[in-house]
């Protein structure tokens, strides 16, 4: 059980975790250590502290880490410290000094992220909290709906005072500030791409993709969820990634699936229901496609244009993803067993990409494929560490929702897990980890998957 009275901080970081443009070092002192200090790292570091100091003066209090925890907690931990021999097996140009320096801050970047697992995985129980953590996410995104209007606004009528909000919310040098308008046959089109206060696009399609299966069990009126959704789909198709529209199919085929399946395996009479029913996903397909008809229609054919260079290899927004890729490979099969060390990958880049992609990068190179990342800095007994805990979670889903009774017990496993599938698997396409609402959904699965094993009380105080 987690002190009382810390968890405001907590709940206040679930409203910020698209404000990861804000830098909060960056903004305040004019420049920042490299780390990128984000709103919710604060907030959440606030009440960590708390915590510890709680836990230190009123002793125990019996919360126990469930073994899932522990392989992510211990497992990331090993894999990190194992790839340290990488950067021995295959040094970089780069000065040892720097070198450990780097290992070093992007250990303490993970230990971040891992801590904004911990906090939903055990603040999270019972119905009162699950709706608590619901409506504050909401309105996290209510947030996003309303900036992201007015950054279009802005794109196309000039909102003086939009401005100076922008210059505070692209305040992080840490998160790439770029993509504002649509690229396309190599050209700068005049469509803007939204972007929230993510900076990029790709990531409010991220948040985007974590937040909308909630809206399935969020105890609020049909009628608004319906419209929050249409809204969420709209600023999805305008943010022009097709790393999340194709994330988003994989997670509407998980959804179907899942509904496939269940129904088809009800047990003893029990009706083990997950939101709306078949139809509804069909119909949703069907809005989301309208949709994109719409806007490819007002667009001038922007979205076709936009889908059809996918298969284009003179496209640079391929071409970008490609030459980082390749290199990433080239880096692990030089030390394939341990990898060449966490965050080392931008100091081998120059070293193995084809001199044309040195220009397909910003100042500082990312792999674009966190999966590619973690084999490539980690090795393979990185990635055995990784697989083992992700092969670990769906078991426990499966077992959640074909042995756990009906009610929220199950009903939250089954979107907390689509929520992790959509965003994992746009995650193929970028790297940037430390956007804690990655991690903060899969935290929820986890409380999800431990509620649905324990017979918790259905309402608790918020602030227990």
């Amino acid at each position: 059980m987690l002190p009382r009275n810390v968890s405001l901080f907590y709940q206040s970081s679930l409203i910020t975790l698209p404000w990861v443009g804000v830098g909060v070092v960056h903004y305040f002192f004019g420049r920042d250590v490299g780390g990128g200090l984000q709103v919710s790292w604060l907030l959440l570091a606030i009440a960590t502290l708390v915590s510890f100091a709680k836990f230190r003066h009123s002793g125990p209090t019996g919360f126990q880490f469930s073994p899932l925890v522990k392989v992510l907690l211990f497992g990331s931990l090993l894999g990190v410290l194992v790839s340290a021999l990488g950067m021995m097996i295959a040094p970089s140009l780069e000065p040892m000094g720097s070198a450990w320096a780097r290992l070093l801050k992007q250990l303490l970047q993970l230990l971040i992220m891992l801590v904004f697992v911990l906090w939903p995985a055990l603040w999270t129980h019972g119905v009162f909290r699950w709706q608590r953590t619901l409506d504050l996410l909401f309105l996290g995104l209510g947030f996003q709906l309303v900036y992201s209007f007015f950054q279009f606004t802005n794109y196309y009528f000039g909102l003086g005072w939009f401005g100076s909000l922008e210059v505070f919310f692209t305040s992080n040098p840490s998160i790439l500030s770029g993509s504002e308008q649509l690229y396309l046959n190599n050209v700068m089109q005049d469509i803007p791409r939204l972007r929230g206060t993510m900076c990029e696009p790709l990531y409010l399609g991220n948040y985007l993709l974590m937040i909308w299966p909630f809206l399935l069990v969020w105890d609020k009126p049909r009628s608004s969820r319906l419209t929050i959704g249409v809204f969420m789909a709209a600023l999805l198709i305008l943010t022009w990634s097709r790393g999340a529209w194709l994330a988003l199919l994989v997670q509407m085929f998980f959804w179907v699936i899942l509904k496939l399946v269940i129904n088809s395996r009800r047990r003893f009479g029990d009706r083990i229901l997950f939101g709306p029913t078949l139809k509804v996903v069909f119909r949703s397909v069907l809005i989301l496609m309208l949709g994109l008809v719409v806007v490819n229609l007002v667009s001038r054919d922007a979205l076709s244009g936009r889908l059809l260079a996918s298969f284009n290899n003179q496209d640079w927004s391929n071409l970008t993803r490609l030459y980082s890729m390749k290199a990433a490979w080239d880096a692990f099969m030089q030390s394939p067993v341990v990898g060449v060390g966490w965050g080392q990958y931008a100091f081998h880049f120059p070293l193995l990409v084809d001199s044309m992609g040195l220009q397909s990068q910003f100042s500082w190179p990312v792999v674009n494929n966190f999966y590619l990342k973690i084999l490539c800095e980690t090795g393979l007994v990185g990635f055995a560490v990784f697989i083992a805990f992700f092969l670990l979670l769906w078991v426990k889903v499966w077992r959640s929702v074909f042995r756990a009774p009906s009610g929220i017990k199950t009903t939250m496993v089954l979107p907390a897990s689509l929520s992790v599938v959509g965003v994992w698997a746009q995650m193929m396409t970028f790297s940037q980890y430390n956007l804690p609402h990655i991690w903060v959904g899969l935290g929820l699965l986890l409380a999800a998957i431990s509620q649905s094993d324990k017979n918790l009380p259905d309402r608790e105080g918020c602030n227990k």
